[in-house]
């Protein structure tokens, strides 16, 4: 992860030592904790708050998390917008900007094309929605996100989901961008509640009214 564990002198010696828990926390500290203020990969510890200067954004050790949202969003292909990665034993943020995505992964459609083209004339209709249909070229990745094994291959439960979800706003009303936003929202973190359980999207959704 590229946290600094040990410090020596011109002799050779120890003169400062920790270990870390998993949010970062300095653990068994020997030494002025200020000799080494540098913390997970990219960060520097801020002294007077405790808090750990991401560059973009401060991080909190206490809770694992950044206390502001991530300034380039959705795009940033986090679920959570406040979370420093989705797995912060393989990930890393550098920048505090969005976190290093393993190659085994697969690029998604938060809302499915199977929904889209089924409601295609409700969607068309909403100014500024972006479905992103061809994900290696999309500029706009709001509508999209990468999965990891073993969310791979086909989720009908989850597209049964969402389709029920925009059936309940299209009776209630032409489709509004915000009300798909906030869609979309809520389905990345369903999808990373499905992730920390370990379960895959057909299971999750599955078991979700």
């Amino acid at each position: 992860m590229g946290r600094p564990v040990q410090a020596y002198d011109e002799h050779g010696v120890v003169i400062w030592q920790a270990d870390y828990d998993i949010y970062g926390n300095l653990l068994n500290l020997k030494g002025d904790r200020q000799f080494v203020p540098f913390r997970q990969l990219g960060q520097y510890e801020d002294e007077e708050t405790g808090l750990y200067y991401n560059r973009f954004r401060y991080y909190d050790p206490s809770t694992g998390g950044y206390i502001s949202q991530d300034p380039i969003g959705l795009a940033g292909n986090n679920p959570t917008l406040y979370g420093y990665t989705r797995d912060s034993n393989t990930r890393i943020d550098l920048w505090g900007l969005d976190c290093d995505v393993p190659k085994k992964t697969q690029t998604h459609h938060i809302i499915p094309m199977a929904v889209y083209k089924a409601f295609r004339k409700d969607f068309k209709k909403i100014k500024g929605y972006v479905q992103a249909v061809n994900v290696r070229t999309a500029k706009n990745r709001t509508n999209l996100i990468d999965l990891d094994t073993p969310f791979h291959g086909n989720h009908p439960k989850y597209n049964e989901y969402v389709s029920k979800k925009i059936t309940k706003l299209t009776n209630e009303g032409d489709l509004k961008l915000d009300d798909i936003n906030t869609l979309q929202n809520n389905l990345r973190n369903e999808i990373g509640k499905a992730q920390a359980s370990g379960k895959n999207l057909n299971e999750h959704f599955g078991k979700l009214k």
